[in-house]
């Protein structure tokens, strides 16, 4: 395993480990505090953050697995 691919992925990690956290902090902390529907809308949106965030990973996993991911880009 390269250490440079690692290197160059960090931004997919850190891009998706936030974006996962901030749909997280939606779902559970901010959507019991508002109202029946709207308590719905924000836990279904920090739920869906959450699924974005991981795909983001993936995606950076992938780049850098099929070697597409260059530090120029």
């Amino acid at each position: 395993m390269k250490f440079e691919s690692l290197r160059t992925a960090r931004r997919y990690w850190i891009a998706g480990i936030a974006t996962s956290l901030i749909g997280i902090v939606l779902a559970r902390v901010v959507a019991p505090h508002f109202a029946d529907k709207a308590g719905v809308i924000v836990k279904f949106l920090g739920q869906l953050l959450a699924i974005i965030g991981l795909f983001i990973i993936a995606i950076g996993v992938n780049r850098r697995s099929s070697g597409q991911n260059t530090p120029d880009s």
